[in-house]
């Protein structure tokens, strides 16, 4: 016999899911607002977590447009 099972899939509410990398992003910026200037001038560690807060943003946005959770 063939036994066809469906699966319900749920998928999250994008609001939630953009509120979500928000927050992941936010802490990354403060986390790395903190870490780097212990490798890095000030200046340039300053730089480099902003850049990494657009990078972290940019590429939660891209995943959540382009995958459907």
């Amino acid at each position: 016999m063939l036994y066809i099972i469906r699966i319900k899939t749920v998928s999250m509410n994008s609001v939630v899911l953009d509120c979500a990398t928000a927050a992941i992003s936010i802490v990354i910026f403060i986390l790395s607002l903190l870490i780097l200037p212990a490798f890095l001038p000030a200046g340039l560690a300053t730089l480099a977590a902003i850049i990494l807060f657009i990078i972290v943003m940019s590429g939660g946005g891209y995943y959540i447009s382009k995958n459907p959770i």
